[in-house]
């Protein structure tokens, strides 16, 4: 029994032993006084309040961005159910140059499903030349493009939606947490900055993100992703035009989100046609014009290249090769045949099945252009 005894000093060591012990975990976990833990980045505090976002059935976004001498406003729209969206841009530049007012907006709208993507064309031609082309198509007005591509419900969420909860995306580059504050109706207020740019985020009390305000220099709004990206690119394409340079200044964009799941109606087949059916339609449109054009130029080369004595053969050469180089991209294509005196420049209207056509002949006074259809 003696033997077996712990003597007090041994007792007094081993308990000393578990203390060095437990003290050393425990100042492990514990952080350093005066030391600072680093500040979590943006993105990753707002990971969950994004995911949740996302997860939602259906949800309406409305951008609007704020700087001298502009003003754009994009409204989205997402529908989990129809696996469609729907973007709607409004962009307005008012400008004053040499004291008189000059403006330049854009109105325009686009969708994507499914089935495929829709644009709105108001504005990528004349109006006569879009009314006319619209009449030959049979499509009312107003027209969108259709593009047919099949796509997933994720591609359509991720691409097709502006604005998005992308919150890494919309920051381009990684921001720390200045601070974490209560908002109105126990939401939560994110203030993240880097030194130059400043964006707040307001998480709702169900934990879904309710708002984003980006405040960043004059003339970065162009590299944000979307519809508000594209605003600030094409004021400054307007600027660019009218010759004016922005006074330095803060461009403020604020994205509210409303989680309503909303009804997306897409354009009927009866108003949607394809690019290149409208931009063929324009092209008829002017069909006399381009072919008389070409054997003009086809006429003026010829003689510049033989001092006003070009001969049959030499006019044949060119005319293939220039009617060959302007036919890369065209959507109605022009013909060369030889004619006697030299050739005959020709294209069909796709449309009425009419036949243009004009000869370029070999002359003693010079080579001739003339109709012959």
């Amino acid at each position: 029994m003696t033997g077996r005894r712990t003597s007090g000093s041994a007792r007094v060591t081993k308990r000393s032993a578990a203390l060095v012990a437990t003290t050393a975990i425990v100042s492990a976990l514990l952080p350093v006084a005066g030391a600072q833990a680093a500040p979590t980045d943006c993105a990753t505090a707002l990971a969950p309040a994004v995911a949740l976002s996302d997860a939602q059935p259906g949800y309406t976004g409305i951008s609007r961005t704020t700087e001298e001498g502009l003003t754009a406003a994009a409204t989205s729209s997402w529908n989990g159910a129809q696996a469609r969206s729907s973007l709607a841009m409004h962009l307005s530049v008012t400008f004053v140059v040499d004291g008189v007012p000059s403006s330049f907006s854009i109105d325009t709208r686009g969708y994507t499903s499914v089935h495929g993507h829709w644009a709105s064309v108001g504005q990528v031609m004349p109006p006569a030349d879009l009314k006319a082309s619209l009449a030959l198509l049979h499509k009312a007005s107003p027209a969108y493009f259709y593009a047919p591509r099949e796509l997933t419900r994720d591609q359509v969420h991720s691409k097709g939606v502006w604005p998005s909860h992308d919150v890494a995306g919309l920051l381009g580059t990684p921001m720390p947490v200045t601070s974490t504050d209560p908002g109105a109706g126990g939401s939560t207020v994110y203030t993240c900055s880097d030194g130059s740019s400043t964006a707040r985020f307001v998480v709702g009390a169900s934990g879904l993100l309710d708002e984003i305000t980006l405040e960043s220099p004059s003339g970065t709004v162009g590299s944000l992703p979307g519809f508000v990206g594209a605003a600030g690119r094409s004021a400054s394409r307007a600027r660019q035009l009218h010759g004016v340079t922005p006074t330095p200044s803060t461009v403020v964009d604020t994205v509210t989100y409303s989680y309503v799941v909303p009804d997306v109606h897409l354009p009927s087949m009866w108003r949607s046609t394809t690019e290149t059916r409208l931009f063929t339609a324009v092209q008829s449109l002017h069909l006399r014009s381009s072919v008389s054009t070409t054997a003009a130029e086809v006429a003026l080369t010829a003689d510049g290249l033989a001092g006003g004595h070009a001969t049959v053969a030499g006019i044949r050469r060119l005319a293939r090769l220039m009617v060959a180089r302007g036919n890369r991209g065209g959507l109605i294509q022009l013909r060369v045949g030889d004619h006697p005196g030299g050739v005959w420049i020709a294209a069909t209207n796709p449309f009425t099945g009419a036949r243009v056509a004009y000869s370029v002949l070999a002359g003693a006074h010079g080579t001739k252009v003339a109709k012959v259809g």
